[in-house]
């Protein structure tokens, strides 16, 4: 038994970038196309235009397997793409709750610091009134 020792990296690289060549026959014209309905004779003539083209350019089949490898690739990078898109949606969700969070937070420090500060300011006026009752009241005694 044989075992392969390239890396699985390398085998899925193999993969995606191998292109399966086989001749192609020559494209033939269609017996019944006097018959069809003109809807199926313009798709049997674009056909027979597209497989003669494709025919004029690789007859070998290159040009197939080189299309082939290329959706392969493709749908590889759409799906990373798709995995991508999916994980910056997540990302975004989280760095939204974050903003929303830090809102939150700077909102209700904010009214901690206001009712601080008005809690400092009444204990100051009470402290002035205070002031101001014994003044008051020493000056009655001392007027007396």
């Amino acid at each position: 038994m044989v075992h392969d020792r390239r890396g699985l990296p390398v085998l899925l690289w193999q993969v995606l970038t191998t292109t399966e060549t086989a001749p192609l026959d020559p494209p033939a014209v269609p017996s019944d196309l006097a018959d069809m309905p003109p809807v199926l004779r313009i798709h049997a003539c674009l056909r027979l235009f597209l497989l003669d083209m494709e025919y004029a350019m690789s007859p070998g089949g290159q040009l197939r397997g080189l299309v082939k490898m290329t959706c392969r690739i493709s749908l590889i990078v759409a799906f990373w793409a798709l995995c991508l898109a999916a994980v910056l949606a997540c990302v975004s969700v989280a760095l939204a709750i974050a903003v929303v969070m830090t809102g939150r937070l700077v909102t209700v420090l904010w009214n901690l610091v206001t009712a601080a500060l008005l809690m400092v300011a009444l204990l100051i006026l009470g402290a002035v009134l205070l002031w101001v009752a014994r003044a008051m009241a020493h000056a009655s005694r001392g007027g007396r």
